[in-house]
């Protein structure tokens, strides 16, 4: 799959061809076909790995933060998310749709959903016995401001080539700000 997500990212779901990604897997188009499927089931696939990674990683970062003060629990899953989007670059501008074109645009809107999930159960957590206390309609509104900030923040900076770090850090305060608004 590794090899996959370099000529899904070089050519883009269009310009990759079978012969291609078995030659950068070095396997032939045939056992492509024959072990994975189509073009389509391939390109699936490396999108589903990249998600389940980045759940994964985001989901063991909320769990094990929530107890953190606000402005280290913001700068813990920042981190995790913009980490994600330095080592993994190409992963995850196929996940949020930087490179277009491809079918099963459906796993990367799933993903953002997963998160906006998980993020939403923390914010709940951290107002269930303060103030102020959120509906879950308006902690998954407030969780959906937070992960599109850092989306659109994290996409900017990698296809702009921008201080990712920066990034991140001026993402982090905005978000730590706006929560600490409520």
């Amino acid at each position: 799959m590794d090899a996959a997500l370099v000529v899904f990212g070089e050519f883009g779901y269009h310009g990759a061809q079978m012969d291609n990604l078995g030659a950068a897997a070095g396997t032939t188009k045939q056992t492509l076909y024959d072990r994975i499927g189509g073009k389509e089931q391939v390109y699936s696939r490396v999108l589903e790995r990249e998600a389940q990674l980045l759940s994964k990683r985001l989901r063991v970062t909320y769990e094990s933060s929530v107890d953190l003060s606000l402005h280290d629990l913001v700068q813990v899953a920042m981190g995790a998310f913009f980490d994600f989007g330095t080592t993994r670059r190409v992963g995850l501008a196929l996940l949020l749709g930087t490179t277009r074109g491809g079918p099963a645009t459906h796993i990367g809107h799933d993903l953002v959903n997963d998160i906006i999930g998980f993020l939403t159960e923390v914010v709940l957590h951290r107002t269930a016995s303060g103030s102020p206390h959120l509906t879950a309609s308006d902690a998954r509104i407030l969780a959906a401001a937070c992960v599109g900030a850092a989306r659109q923040v994290c996409e900017t900076a990698l296809e702009l080539n921008l201080d990712i770090n920066s990034a991140r850090d001026q993402v982090s305060a905005l978000v730590e700000a706006g929560l600490r608004s409520l």
